[in-house]
């Protein structure tokens, strides 16, 4: 859906990509978010945010970072899912690739304190969501060696649930 390669820059103000009102979104690719040699910073908001009881159905990954690419989130999460909706990402959360040198870099907020840990994976679980509402399956974070991921602090969540009606499943089960 989004690829950025050969240098690319890109800069959203608010969540990059946004599903609400019962949005539907099946994405039979490699990755939702692919950057390859590029750059990409979020300043306020989720790389990918799934509300309204809408669906996201990623078969691939959710993103792809290759050849020295980096992604920020100044004040969000990779993905937000909230308000009775559904994420399903077949794939990992992350991927890295190509020459390595990869970041992923995030900052936020959102546990408060420390965050769950589910399969290696910060969740923020706020609003009556529950660990439960979460399937985090081995391999998320994909080829770690050619990449790493910054978190900002300890409450900093890579992925935030918000409602008891929301689900997140990643990878296979």
């Amino acid at each position: 859906m989004l690829h950025l390669k050969n240098g690319s820059q890109l800069t959203s103000a608010g969540d990059a990509i946004a599903l609400g009102n019962q949005s539907r979104l099946t994405a039979n690719a490699s990755a939702l978010v692919a950057l390859n040699a590029s750059k990409m910073i979020v300043s306020m908001g989720s790389l990918v945010n799934v509300s309204g009881a809408s669906v996201l159905n990623v078969s691939g990954n959710l993103v792809s970072l290759s050849n020295g690419s980096a992604l920020s989130l100044l004040n969000g999460s990779l993905l937000a899912v909230s308000g009775n909706s559904l994420a399903s990402i077949g794939g990992s959360l992350v991927s890295f690739g190509g020459s390595g040198g990869n970041l992923l870099s995030v900052s936020n907020n959102y546990c408060g304190g420390s965050c769950a840990v589910i399969s290696g994976i910060p969740v923020a679980l706020l609003n009556g969501a529950t660990a439960s509402n979460v399937s985090i399956g081995a391999g998320a974070i994909q080829n770690p060696n050619l990449g790493s991921v910054k978190l900002g602090s300890p409450s900093t969540a890579l992925v935030t649930v918000s409602g008891a009606g929301s689900k997140v499943t990643i990878g296979k089960k």
